[in-house]
């Protein structure tokens, strides 16, 4: 089954602002944000404030939403689901196995980054339409000519609701483990924070793409590699 999008257009990063509506990194203040496997904090790669214009999501609960993951334990080997409570978020899903490897996924990896906001820029229809057949392209194999126009959307990066970039369009959908209704992508979070030259994950090609169920407010992440 192909990956279900929202219908928004969607948003990306924008210029830095202290005040803007999407922040990377920082400490998750959400009660129960520790991995359950070694007790460590689970590393928040975005924040966003759910009422800001494009970044709305009907149906959401709560005035924000956490993007939580882990290298340090077995949560990057399989699908990592929380449901989110205001202030809150109980675990649904995730790997068990803890190899916590010195030096994974880089030297000196920080649990936690400082964190850094942005404004939401949003995108416009045709980009979105852009970006739907790119990731067309990916399902059937066919390869995005190098010397093209579509070729600059090939890289993964941060998006939220719209169309994003997957590495993996095919491996992008999922049903709620709570309710059973299929999930949409809500976002993909890609290596790039300012600042760490080695980034989120020490690999440029390596995304997070986050699924959603709004009935439920939970998130399912899970990475993929190119």
């Amino acid at each position: 089954m192909p990956p279900i999008y929202s219908s928004q257009n969607g948003c990306v990063l924008g210029d830095a602002s202290q005040h803007g509506g999407i922040c990377l990194g920082g400490a998750c203040s959400f009660v129960g944000a520790v991995s359950p496997n070694n007790g460590l904090p689970l590393t928040q790669l975005a924040l966003v404030d759910a009422g800001v214009t494009g970044l709305d999501l009907p149906g959401w609960r709560g005035k924000a939403i956490p993007f939580l993951y882990s290298w340090k334990c077995g949560i990057f080997e399989g699908d990592f689901s929380y449901r989110v409570d205001e202030g809150a978020i109980e675990i649904l899903e995730f790997e068990s196995s803890a190899p916590n490897v010195d030096d994974f996924p880089y030297p000196d990896f920080p649990v936690v980054f400082p964190p850094k906001s942005y404004q939401a820029k949003s995108l416009t229809l045709d980009e979105r339409d852009q970006m739907a057949w790119v990731n067309g392209l990916t399902e059937r194999n066919i390869p995005v000519n190098v010397d093209g126009p579509l070729w600059a959307l090939t890289s993964p990066r941060h998006q939220f609701l719209g169309v994003p970039y997957l590495l993996d369009p095919d491996g992008s959908e999922k049903n709620c483990p709570q309710c059973s209704r299929p999930m949409f992508v809500l976002a993909t979070i890609a290596n790039q924070i300012d600042g760490f030259e080695e980034g989120f994950f020490g690999n440029d090609f390596v995304q997070v793409v986050d699924l959603a169920c709004n009935e439920c407010n939970v998130l399912s992440a899970r990475n993929f590699a190119d």
